[in-house]
């Protein structure tokens, strides 16, 4: 009996179909306003991730020589403390 109440006097139908259009078709707008600004802010995106990892790939590759000087010259200290431990070591 609840169900046969809720349902609108046919009257009122012309009315909730329309207010349904007019919300569906407003949704439909809103989705390709948005879709449009998406892409229309899509290649700045792009442009602006692919400068900023740029930029940090330049900064890792400007640090390598000074990595590589760094290992070099711990590798070297490294060697010396084992070439004094073997001459000790022999010459005992």
């Amino acid at each position: 009996m609840r169900l046969y109440r809720s349902i609108p006097p046919i009257s009122e139908w012309a009315g909730i179909i329309a207010r349904a259009v007019k919300s569906l078709l407003r949704g439909i707008k809103d989705f390709l306003v948005g879709t449009a600004k998406v892409i229309a802010n899509a290649p700045k995106v792009m442009y602006k991730s692919g400068k900023y990892i740029v930029k940090r790939t330049w900064k890792g590759i400007k640090a390598l020589p000074e990595l590589i000087k760094i290992g070099a010259r711990k590798t070297w200290e490294g060697l010396k403390v084992f070439g004094r431990w073997l001459q000790e070591f022999l010459l005992r």
